[in-house]
């Protein structure tokens, strides 16, 4: 799916990647447990990779938001060099009193997992 929406990923026009983020995260829940630990890491790191960009931040902190709600022995947990990796970036890219309050809302319910459920990072 990723690679058939490349173009969309990567376009210039910035209605048509937010879009393609936002489907590429909302479509993470129905694949279950046919994402790899590998799969997810890599995804992670996409998502983490877009939240310096404004318009495709809301699918970005979705799709990160879900996999890091992921446990062990999911396959589809995030290894914790990965899961350190993208609260790096979450916290160093993403300026909460800048977004909507939908998107606050996101960044805050991240956040909480972070807390919750990686402690150690």
């Amino acid at each position: 799916l990723v690679k058939g929406m490349d173009h969309e990923l990567t376009t210039t026009d910035a209605t048509v990647r937010a879009r393609a983020t936002l489907l590429l995260s909302e479509i993470l829940p129905g694949l279950g447990d046919t994402i790899t630990s590998q799969l997810a890491s890599t995804l992670a790191q996409f998502f983490a990779s877009r939240l310096h960009d404004w318009g495709t931040i809301r699918g970005a902190i979705k799709g990160l938001l879900y996999l890091l709600q992921q446990r062990a022995p999911s396959p589809t947990a995030l290894p914790f060099e990965t899961t350190k990796s993208v609260t790096k970036s979450f916290f160093d890219e993403v300026h909460v009193q800048s977004l909507v309050q939908a998107d606050r809302i996101l960044c805050y319910e991240t956040a909480r997992c972070l807390l919750e459920m990686h402690p150690r990072v």
